[in-house]
């Protein structure tokens, strides 16, 4: 396998010249349960950093991604995954253009994402679409002129 080969390379190039006395705590558990399945301590080691590499990233989750944000940042958010560009955004909510662009800086810099994109894709990921709705209703309804909320 490449990534066995790979790990070899980048071992032998990193691995002391003396044996360092402090690694065999960390190894004796790796070289018991090696010993205790009946492979190698490179077979188990390579097994057990694969699957360390194939484990998702944890997320935030729908509760904690959406109360993560202000009320003023929950009401930016549902409008962009809604799909309103920046100056709609702002004159539904009174804002300048630029606090917007501000708010959705610090929305994406807080969840640790980098576009509205990645925002809109998180937020439906963790199922956040009911709150969403609802915080569009009431965004919506009360921007309307009376005449029209019906």
């Amino acid at each position: 396998m490449a990534w066995k080969r790979f790990w070899d390379r980048l071992l032998r190039r990193r691995a002391p010249q003396r044996p360092d006395p402090s690694n065999d705590d960390l190894l004796a558990p790796l070289r018991r349960l090696a010993q205790d399945q009946g492979r190698s301590l490179d077979e188990v080691t390579y097994d057990l950093l694969a699957h360390s590499l194939a484990q998702p990233l944890p997320t935030l989750s729908s509760e904690r991604l959406w109360l993560a944000l202000t009320p003023r940042e929950q009401d930016v958010a549902a409008l962009v995954y809604a799909g309103y560009p920046n100056s709609q955004i702002a004159s539904l909510l009174g804002l300048s253009v630029e606090t917007v662009r501000s708010h959705i800086h610090h929305i994406l810099r807080k969840v640790k994402l980098h576009s509205k994109v990645e925002l809109n894709l998180a937020l439906q990921r963790e199922g956040s679409d009911r709150r969403i709705q609802q915080r569009l209703e009431t965004l919506l309804n009360s921007t309307q002129p009376p005449d029209e909320r019906g």
